[in-house]
């Protein structure tokens, strides 16, 4: 954090000798973005542009801000002005396509992304997002060629066979769903949404002992995931095993601190 302070007050220094340094402004938002300082984050981005409105990385970063803040909306329209300083940007295009998914606009999200992988078609994380908007949509034969393409550029992405997984499961193929779930524990044994899909997929078919299991290894890996020791605890219930329902309330008490966003 001193370090972020000395720096803040070095770049205060230069405004006040010099009020039109845009880029300064821009920095001091990074700053205030990195330490949690939101509302003064977003004034100096908008400092940066008021005085030059065609400055790219101030666009850029109320995007990233607003989508920190759960405002897509906001940070559609930062974001589009950015694509249009830098079409080609693939930062940008991947930011505007979260932007829109998370709005319900998984078309235009789709175009963006797929007008991304022509600009960098070695990029394996726009196939995964590609592949992810397919799935949502139900267009799995689509979702799995996409999961694919992004393995045949980074073989270890375990995500990837989550995803797999899950739109096997949609599909209702459960062994290749449970297969690639196990190929994604495979490559990353910390790999938490692996173990909650595998979870959810066990619990579905009513096999409560391997549901539990895969749960408390999320609690193992992520221990602050609450939505896990529901799950727990329902599966307990439906089970009706009284024990291990107390015991799923006792592992909640021991490892939550401070709870993470559900999954």
């Amino acid at each position: 954090m001193e370090i972020y302070d000395e720096a803040e007050a070095w770049y205060n220094t230069a405004l006040e000798m010099e009020p039109g340094l845009y880029q300064a402004y821009n920095d001091l938002g990074v700053i205030h973005m990195e330490t949690g300082i939101f509302d003064e984050a977003e004034e100096d981005f908008k400092d940066a542009l008021e005085i030059n409105s065609d400055y790219f990385d101030p666009y850029l970063n109320l995007g990233k801000l607003y989508l920190d803040q759960e405002k897509p909306s906001s940070a559609e329209r930062m974001l589009s002005k950015a694509v249009r300083l830098d079409p080609d940007n693939t930062e940008v295009l991947k930011l505007l396509g979260t932007a829109r998914i998370l709005q319900g606009k998984t078309d235009s999200a789709a175009s963006i992304l797929k007008n991304a992988i022509e600009v960098s078609p070695n990029d394996a994380d726009l196939y995964y997002a590609l592949a992810d908007i397919y799935g949502e949509t139900g267009k799995y034969i689509e979702a799995i060629d996409m999961y694919e393409e992004c393995l045949k550029l980074d073989e270890n992405y375990a995500l990837a066979y989550v995803g797999i997984g899950d739109t096997y499961l949609a599909m209702e193929d459960i062994d290749e769903a449970e297969g690639a779930y196990f190929k994604a524990i495979e490559i990353d044994p910390g790999l938490f949404e692996a173990y909650i899909s595998m979870g959810n997929m066990y619990k579905e078919l009513g096999d409560y002992a391997m549901a539990r299991e895969a749960f408390l290894n999320v609690v193992d890996i992520k221990p602050d995931l609450y939505e896990v020791y529901i799950d727990i605890a329902e599966i307990n219930l439906e089970s009706g095993d009284d024990e291990q329902l107390g015991e799923a309330l006792d592992l909640s008490l021991i490892h939550i601190s401070e709870p993470t966003r559900p999954y």
